[in-house]
């Protein structure tokens, strides 16, 4: 845990630097997990897309913002190889989520308890249909591995509405070798506007890859759609057995002129 903190620190100080270059906390951190995301999908117009808005000719200390952003990264891997918390979610809080009026993510601790209580069994689907950061679905593969599962008999799957949220949770699948997909839509609407899935080979470390729209849409329209409906099952199931609860009486002073109104 030392490592990771120390990792993370490194990482914090990267990006603090670029506010140096007049950028935006919260820019900075989206731009430099599109980044990360890029890389990982070898998308190279992307990547150099973002890096246009910054210019590398100035050097602060020494280092680019190239530089900065590729540190960061190395940073990040060097965190996760040591910790197997999630790291990302507490960086876009404490970077980016001011600029969304508040975005908060269910604490790790919180995640980690409930699937180490509900460790989904080997050959299972995990579905997240609002993921963040992914966070439950790291949480859920590390519950696995501790009981013993091979989870790449299963397949961890995240829905948002955010791309820099399907960003975090995609490059937290990648890094953790766990096989799935990460859908940019709207899942109560079922909207899809794009998709990637973490294809994993022998001899090769997972990779990234962009899926086709056609694709993206049958990922939200069958798991997820089905995830919905079983849910929605659930909840009147349990509404059909609970019993009707009797109000309680009506007190004594309810009638008195002060409280008038208030019960």
């Amino acid at each position: 845990m030392k490592r990771a903190k120390k990792n993370m620190d490194e990482l914090r100080r990267h990006l603090e630097a670029m506010r140096s270059h007049g950028h935006g906390p919260a820019r900075v951190f989206e731009d430099w997990v599109a980044l990360c995301f890029y890389a990982l999908q070898r998308d190279d117009e992307s990547y150099l897309e973002i890096m246009g808005r910054y210019d590398n000719a100035v050097r602060i200390d020494g280092m680019r913002p190239a530089d900065r952003f590729a540190a960061a990264f190395a940073c990040l891997v060097q965190a996760m190889e040591a910790s197997s918390s999630e790291l990302l979610g507490d960086l876009f809080m404490e970077y980016a989520s001011d600029k969304y009026t508040g975005q908060f993510f269910t604490p790790w601790s919180v995640s980690s308890m409930m699937a180490e209580m509900v460790t989904p069994a080997e050959g299972e689907r995990c579905l997240d249909c609002a993921c963040g950061a992914g966070g439950q679905l790291v949480a859920a593969g590390l519950a696995m591995r501790h009981a013993g599962h091979d989870v790449r008999k299963s397949l961890f799957m995240g829905v948002d509405i955010s791309f820099t949220c399907c960003a975090m949770t995609a490059i937290n699948l990648t890094l953790r070798d766990l096989p799935g997909v990460v859908v940019h839509g709207d899942s109560l609407r079922l909207l899809t506007w794009a998709g990637w899935k973490i294809v994993r080979t022998p001899l090769m470390p997972p990779r990234l890859v962009r899926m086709t729209i056609e694709e993206a849409t049958e990922w939200m329209e069958g798991p997820v759609r089905m995830g919905l409906e079983q849910e929605r099952a659930k909840e009147e199931e349990r509404g059909a057995e609970e019993p009707e609860v009797a109000m309680p009486p009506k007190p004594a002073y309810a009638d008195m002129p002060m409280f008038r109104g208030m019960t």
